[in-house]
């Protein structure tokens, strides 16, 4: 898997859908969900629709709890 970075918050939804294709072809399998906080850069209708189009779930982590996010922090 490749590192992604970003120069703006806003080329997180470019970054997910390159992500999304290459584990999918690499595993075989789909990504189900999509556990994030609640930054913006999640909440584009762009986003959004492909998430729902794609049949991923986007669960929140509690505000203020770096510790729940994992890596992402």
């Amino acid at each position: 898997m490749d590192i992604y970075f970003m120069k703006n918050k806003s080329d997180v939804f470019y970054y997910f859908k390159r992500f999304k294709n290459q584990v999918e072809k690499e595993v075989d399998a789909c990504i189900k969900v999509l556990r994030s906080d609640g930054g913006g850069e999640y909440f584009s209708h762009e986003f959004t629709n492909y998430l729902y189009e794609n049949g991923i779930e986007r669960p929140f982590t509690c505000r203020y709890t770096p510790l729940h996010n994992g890596v992402a922090e």
